[in-house]
């Protein structure tokens, strides 16, 4: 998404633009890879850039904060979102993930998923506080409270992750040469085994 939405609001219109027509499992579905994909933005805007991709804790296989879960508790440690919203954004990974796992038994209205949309709305109070917002998500419904509180969390995130500082790369330590006082065949060597 190159021109994101710039408010809460815009969000909230977007999310209903877009998800509207759609299944409830694909709004809880997209909502939730919006909200990683947010996540993702947020550590890649704090964090010190990979000198060697393959390394990168965010992206990857084996990327210790390659999962939703593991970057909000990443994003949580680094201080980057509260306990608050990290535990909303737990409770919202639920939501995907029983959609995911059980599409043919899960609604927004099926209990389970209710009365988790009801916590997470319940953490801001969001939707109660901007009736005009969550009026853009259409009549009332437990899709519609999800998206509201969704639309938020990503104005949210969004919003912080442009103004977040990055993390200054460390200076090597005392003693250490610079990679191009190195000998040839050692600068070779470390190329080659990606050391470099």
């Amino acid at each position: 998404m190159e021109n994101l939405p710039r408010t809460a609001g815009d969000w909230a219109r977007a999310l209903f633009d877009a998800f509207s027509q759609e299944s409830d499992r694909a709004a809880a579905i997209v909502a939730g890879a919006m909200l990683d994909d947010a996540l993702l933005k947020l550590l890649k805007a704090r964090l010190v850039v990979p000198d060697n991709e393959e390394r990168s804790i965010l992206d990857g296989v084996n990327a210790p904060l390659g999962t939703f879960s593991a970057r909000i508790d990443g994003a949580l440690q680094l201080g980057l979102v509260s306990t608050y919203l990290a535990r909303d954004l737990h409770l919202i990974r639920k939501i995907r993930n029983a959609f995911a796992h059980e599409p043919l038994e899960t609604t927004f209205d099926t209990q389970r998923i209710a009365d988790l949309v009801s916590a997470v709305e319940a953490g801001s109070d969001y939707n109660t506080r901007h009736p005009e917002t969550r009026q853009a998500m259409g009549p009332a419904s437990k899709k519609g409270d999800f998206l509201g509180i969704v639309g938020w969390i990503l104005y949210t995130i969004h919003s912080d992750a442009e103004t977040i500082e990055r993390v200054e790369p460390a200076r090597p330590e005392f003693g250490y040469l610079r990679f191009e006082d190195l000998p040839p065949l050692v600068r070779e060597l470390l190329r080659r085994e990606g050391a470099a």
